[in-house]
C-alpha cells in the first residue's frame, strides 16, 4: 500500500508542476521583456560553459520573482482543495457549523487591490521591492508566498518536491531556450490568450502555439552532452518502454564525428565522454528528428560493430585497429 501512496504523491506533484510549466511558457512568451531580463541575469551568473544547478538559485533574484509572480498571477488551484470542519468553529462574529465545506479563495487573495498594485498585471518586479509583492503600507498579516500549496496540517505534502521541480525546470528552460510567439501564414504574430484556460480544480492554460529554440549552438551542445551523461542512469527507468522504443532511441553526444542511426551503446555510455563521436538527435520509431552523416561513415556496413577512437590521439576517424580494449566504447551503427 505504501508504494501506491508514494506514487500518488509523485503523480500529483508531477501534474501540478506540468500545469505550472504551461503557465510559465505562456507568460514568458507573452512578455518578452521579462524573458530577456531573466536571461540576462542567468547569463551573468552562469554563462555558457555549463548548465544551471540548484546552487545557482539563490543568486538569481529576478528569476525567483518570476516564480512568485506566476504563483500569484496564475495560482494552480484558484480555490485550493475544499476542507470540512470537524466541529463548530467561531471566527470573529461568524459561526461555521460542523461539517461545513470550506474553500480558500486563493485567486481573490492574490488579486486583492488592497494588497497589490495593479493585481491584474503580470509584473515580477513587484517581488523585488517586497518579499510578498505587496504594495507599500498593505496589511500582510497571515500572507505567505506558498499559500498556493494550502495551509495548516493539510498543507500539500509534496510542496518541497514541487518547488524543487519548478526551480530546476524554470532555470534550465530560460537558460537553454528562447520562446517566441508563433506566426500565421501572413507572418503576423499569433497572440496567446492568457484567459483561455480549462475549468476545474486546476487552472490550466489551454493549448497554444509558440516557437521554442536553443539560444545558441553552444547551448544546444551542452543540452546534448547532458542527455548523454544521463543515459546510463535513466536506463534503469526504461523497463516500460517497448523493444522498438529501446532500439530506436539514439544517444546524443557532442564531438567531431557524426554517426547516423546509432542504437544504444553495447558498453557503458559513460565511456563515451572521453571519445570523439557525435550521434544524431533523439528519435523514436520511423520518426527521425534530425539526421547527420559524416564523411567517415560512408563506408560503414549495416549492423557492423565499430569503435570510436579516443579524442586527440589518432584523429577524427573510426577504426578497429590498435585500440586497447579498455579505451573504446562500442556502438552499433546502421546506415
Amino acid at each position: 500500500m505504501h508504494r501506491y501512496v508514494g506514487s500518488n504523491l509523485m503523480e500529483a506533484g508531477s501534474d501540478t508542476t506540468a500545469v505550472y510549466l504551461q503557465s510559465f511558457i505562456s507568460l514568458i512568451t507573452a512578455f518578452p521583456d521579462v524573458q530577456e531580463r531573466a536571461q540576462k541575469e542567468i547569463d551573468e551568473v552562469i554563462g555558457t560553459s555549463r548548465s544551471p544547478s540548484f546552487a545557482d538559485w539563490d543568486s538569481l533574484p529576478y528569476l525567483q520573482a518570476i516564480v512568485k509572480e506566476i504563483h500569484r498571477f496564475r495560482p494552480l488551484a484558484p480555490q485550493l482543495i475544499p476542507h470540512s470542519t470537524t466541529a463548530d468553529e467561531h471566527i470573529g462574529q461568524y459561526i461555521l457549523p460542523k461539517g461545513s465545506m470550506i474553500f480558500v479563495n486563493i485567486w481573490g487573495i492574490n488579486h486583492d487591490p488592497e494588497a497589490f498594485d495593479h493585481p491584474e498585471e503580470f509584473n515580477p518586479e513587484r517581488f523585488l521591492h517586497s518579499d510578498l509583492g505587496a504594495r507599500e503600507g498593505a496589511d500582510c498579516t497571515g500572507r505567505r508566498n506558498d499559500m498556493v500549496f494550502g495551509s495548516g496540517r493539510r498543507l500539500c505534502p509534496g510542496m518541497e518536491f514541487a518547488n524543487n521541480s519548478i526551480k530546476i525546470n524554470t532555470i534550465n528552460m530560460l537558460w537553454a531556450f528562447n520562446f517566441h510567439l508563433a506566426k500565421d501564414a501572413t507572418g503576423q504574430p499569433i497572440p496567446i490568450d492568457l484567459n483561455d484556460t480549462t475549468d476545474g480544480i486546476l487552472l490550466t492554460q489551454k493549448p497554444f502555439r509558440c516557437v521554442i529554440e536553443p539560444r545558441s549552438p553552444r547551448h544546444a551542445e551542452i543540452i546534448r552532452d547532458n542527455y548523454a551523461a544521463a543515459r546510463e542512469r535513466l536506463m534503469n527507468f526504461e523497463n516500460e518502454l517497448s523493444e522498438s522504443e529501446r532500439t530506436n532511441e539514439q544517444l546524443v553526444r557532442s564531438g567531431h564525428l557524426q554517426a547516423s542511426h546509432v542504437e544504444r551503446p553495447v558498453s557503458s555510455s559513460s565511456k563515451l565522454n572521453n571519445y570523439v563521436g557525435h550521434t544524431v538527435n533523439v528519435h523514436y520509431g520511423e520518426h527521425v528528428v534530425q539526421r547527420y552523416v559524416a564523411d567517415a561513415l560512408e563506408s560503414l556496413m549495416k549492423g557492423k560493430t565499430f569503435v570510436l577512437q579516443e579524442r586527440d590521439t589518432v584523429g577524427n576517424t573510426l577504426s578497429e585497429q590498435n585500440v586497447p580494449a579498455d579505451d573504446f566504447a562500442e556502438m552499433i551503427v546502421r546506415v
